[in-house]
Protein backbone atom coordinates (compact mmCIF):
# COMPACT_ATOMS: atom_id res chain seq x y z
CA UNK A 1 0.00 0.00 0.00
CA UNK A 2 1.13 3.45 -1.08
CA UNK A 3 4.51 2.17 -2.39
CA UNK A 4 5.89 0.82 0.96
CA UNK A 5 8.37 -2.04 0.22
CA UNK A 6 9.65 -2.14 3.36
CA UNK A 7 8.91 -1.58 7.17
CA UNK A 8 11.89 -1.63 9.68
CA UNK A 9 12.21 0.00 13.32
CA UNK A 10 15.70 2.09 14.07
CA UNK A 11 14.49 3.65 17.91
CA UNK A 12 12.79 6.54 17.81
CA UNK A 13 11.47 6.21 14.48
CA UNK A 14 9.71 3.70 11.98
CA UNK A 15 11.24 4.23 9.03
CA UNK A 16 9.22 3.02 5.63
CA UNK A 17 11.01 2.59 2.48
CA UNK A 18 8.72 3.36 -0.53
CA UNK A 19 8.61 4.05 -4.01
CA UNK A 20 5.77 6.91 -3.50
CA UNK A 21 6.87 8.99 -0.38
CA UNK A 22 3.96 11.52 -0.71
CA UNK A 23 1.30 8.27 -0.65
CA UNK A 24 3.23 7.51 2.38
CA UNK A 25 3.38 10.56 4.41
CA UNK A 26 -0.47 11.22 3.41
CA UNK A 27 -1.52 7.70 5.05
CA UNK A 28 0.57 8.68 8.00
CA UNK A 29 -0.70 12.12 8.46
CA UNK A 30 -3.30 13.01 11.60
CA UNK A 31 -0.91 9.89 13.34
CA UNK A 32 0.14 10.67 16.62
CA UNK A 33 3.80 11.45 16.32
CA UNK A 34 5.60 13.71 13.36
CA UNK A 35 6.56 12.67 9.59
CA UNK A 36 9.85 13.42 7.54
CA UNK A 37 10.37 12.68 4.04
CA UNK A 38 13.39 11.88 2.80
CA UNK A 39 14.45 12.07 -0.87
CA UNK A 40 16.15 8.46 -2.76
CA UNK A 41 19.93 9.06 -2.25
CA UNK A 42 20.22 8.32 -6.00
CA UNK A 43 18.46 7.63 -8.85
CA UNK A 44 16.46 4.07 -8.82
CA UNK A 45 16.76 4.03 -5.03
CA UNK A 46 13.81 4.26 -2.42
CA UNK A 47 12.64 7.45 -0.57
CA UNK A 48 12.33 7.13 2.65
CA UNK A 49 9.41 8.14 5.29
CA UNK A 50 10.63 8.53 9.00
CA UNK A 51 7.43 8.60 11.40
CA UNK A 52 8.53 9.25 15.00
CA UNK A 53 5.84 8.70 16.92
CA UNK A 54 5.03 10.87 20.31
CA UNK A 55 5.07 7.84 22.80
CA UNK A 56 8.44 5.78 22.49
CA UNK A 57 5.13 3.09 23.93
CA UNK A 58 4.04 3.65 20.67
CA UNK A 59 6.66 1.50 19.10
CA UNK A 60 5.61 -1.33 21.26
CA UNK A 61 4.13 -5.07 18.86
CA UNK A 62 0.58 -4.14 19.36
CA UNK A 63 -0.02 -0.64 19.50
CA UNK A 64 2.18 -0.07 16.39
CA UNK A 65 0.32 -2.82 14.71
CA UNK A 66 -2.74 -1.12 15.26
CA UNK A 67 -1.69 2.28 13.74
CA UNK A 68 -0.38 0.58 11.23
CA UNK A 69 -3.05 -1.30 10.47
CA UNK A 70 -5.75 1.80 10.89
CA UNK A 71 -3.15 3.88 8.46
CA UNK A 72 -2.67 1.84 5.51
CA UNK A 73 -5.48 -1.43 5.55
CA UNK A 74 -7.82 -1.32 3.23
CA UNK A 75 -11.40 -0.45 4.25
CA UNK A 76 -12.75 -3.77 3.88
CA UNK A 77 -9.29 -5.60 5.91
CA UNK A 78 -9.60 -3.54 9.09
CA UNK A 79 -11.92 -5.70 11.04
CA UNK A 80 -14.57 -4.02 13.84
CA UNK A 81 -13.00 -4.01 17.66
CA UNK A 82 -13.93 -7.74 18.95
CA UNK A 83 -17.00 -6.62 21.14
CA UNK A 84 -18.69 -5.52 17.61
CA UNK A 85 -18.25 -8.65 16.20
CA UNK A 86 -20.09 -10.73 19.09
CA UNK A 87 -23.74 -11.55 19.18
CA UNK A 88 -25.51 -12.46 21.46
CA UNK A 89 -25.01 -15.18 24.18
CA UNK A 90 -21.35 -14.77 22.91
CA UNK A 91 -21.39 -16.20 19.57
CA UNK A 92 -18.96 -14.42 16.62
CA UNK A 93 -21.13 -12.59 14.04
CA UNK A 94 -18.46 -13.73 11.48
CA UNK A 95 -19.08 -17.20 10.63
CA UNK A 96 -21.47 -18.20 13.71
CA UNK A 97 -18.62 -19.48 15.03
CA UNK A 98 -18.13 -19.75 19.06
CA UNK A 99 -15.23 -17.44 19.99
CA UNK A 100 -12.20 -19.23 21.81
CA UNK A 101 -11.14 -17.11 24.73
CA UNK A 102 -7.32 -16.08 23.78
CA UNK A 103 -4.45 -17.63 25.55
CA UNK A 104 -1.73 -15.44 27.05
CA UNK A 105 1.48 -15.49 24.39
CA UNK A 106 4.61 -17.42 26.64
CA UNK A 107 7.99 -18.43 25.76
CA UNK A 108 8.32 -21.65 25.03
CA UNK A 109 11.79 -23.70 25.98
CA UNK A 110 14.58 -23.65 23.50
CA UNK A 111 14.85 -27.53 22.68
CA UNK A 112 18.28 -28.93 22.60
CA UNK A 113 19.71 -30.59 19.42
CA UNK A 114 20.63 -34.07 19.50
CA UNK A 115 24.12 -34.86 19.94
CA UNK A 116 26.69 -34.72 16.91
CA UNK A 117 28.02 -37.37 15.37
CA UNK A 118 31.71 -38.45 15.54
CA UNK A 119 31.72 -37.83 11.60
CA UNK A 120 29.97 -34.22 12.17
CA UNK A 121 32.37 -33.65 15.33
CA UNK A 122 35.36 -33.87 13.15
CA UNK A 123 34.05 -31.77 10.57
CA UNK A 124 32.97 -28.89 13.43
CA UNK A 125 36.75 -29.38 14.66
CA UNK A 126 38.29 -29.07 11.40
CA UNK A 127 36.49 -25.53 10.90
CA UNK A 128 37.19 -24.23 13.64
CA UNK A 129 40.63 -25.03 12.94
CA UNK A 130 41.19 -27.69 14.91
CA UNK A 131 42.71 -31.25 13.49
CA UNK A 132 41.80 -32.33 10.15
CA UNK A 133 39.86 -35.67 10.41
CA UNK A 134 42.13 -38.46 7.90
CA UNK A 135 41.13 -39.13 4.77
CA UNK A 136 39.85 -42.62 3.45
Amino acid sequence: AAGVRLIFIRDPDVIFRTSDPAATAARLSGAPGKVTILPPTSQGQLAEVYFRPDSAAMLQGPTLLTILNRRFAPAAATLPPAASREGPAGSAALGGLASAPRSPITKKPLLKPPPLSKGLKDIKRSLRGGNLPPEQ
